[in-house]
């Protein structure tokens, strides 16, 4: 009638792949798979507990709201399709471009400030064998590095970082170059935080909007499942 799944990450849990079965909805069914896990995730000992629902979905939202889960940021999820042949042109002739090896990248990826999304934690990229990048310098000084894993038909888990200078311009000339590298590859990008600049900006780059996120949080301290979280 319905299922849910637990992820769990030393003090950090979240839920996926929620779905309860048409004729099964408003029966309280959700509610008590959200209670289930809530607990299991509590005897492992997660202290707080993580989700993303497709914006949009009033009655999820309602369902976990009621469970104590606080509403952090909206995520897009845009790709791009090798199949675009407009030339997006590559970096500037006068940016330098550095590859940057396996360790470095988990190196930076593990210095990041605050609190990354689940599906682009370090954990994650520590999983991937086959995880690429490299760092940009630009003529007016801004810089940036991306990393990304390339699988047989299209570079996925992208992350880009702006160290400085404007990110939307920054981002743009990092993606420019992992088209150009790869034009055989589909893009996708994923969870891409929806204040960041460059989300105005993704059709310049053949990127279109597949669908949006709410990324959800609730702290956990005891079983009560039902209780309102402060975080």
């Amino acid at each position: 009638m319905g299922l849910g799944f637990l992820g769990i990450r030393q003090r950090r849990a979240w839920i996926t792949r929620l779905g309860v079965l048409p004729e099964c909805r408003c029966d309280g069914i959700g509610g008590l798979i959200v209670n289930n896990l809530c607990h299991t995730a509590i005897k492992i000992g997660a202290k707080e507990i993580w989700l993303e629902m497709i914006v949009g979905n009033a009655p999820a939202q309602k369902l976990f709201s009621r469970k104590g889960f606080v509403r952090k940021k909206t995520l897009v999820v845009a790709n791009r399709s090798s199949s675009l042949q407009e030339d997006y042109g590559t970096a500037s002739p006068t940016t330098e471009i550095e590859s940057i090896k396996r360790d470095r990248i988990l190196r930076l990826l593990e210095g990041r400030t605050g609190q990354p999304n689940w599906r682009i934690d370090s954990e994650t990229y520590h999983k991937l064998l086959n995880l690429h990048g490299f760092a940009i310098e630009r003529a007016d000084g801004s810089q940036g590095w991306i990393c990304f894993n390339l699988s047989n038909h299209r570079l996925d888990h992208v992350f880009f970082d702006t160290i400085q200078g404007d990110p939307a311009i920054v981002a743009k000339a990092l993606l420019r170059e992992i088209i150009s590298r790869h034009p055989d590859k589909d893009v996708s990008l994923e969870n891409i935080d929806a204040d960041h600049p460059l989300c105005n900006e993704f059709s310049e780059l053949g990127f279109h909007v597949a669908f949006k996120r709410v990324e959800m949080v609730k702290a956990l301290g005891d079983a009560r499942t039902g209780e309102h979280a402060t975080h």
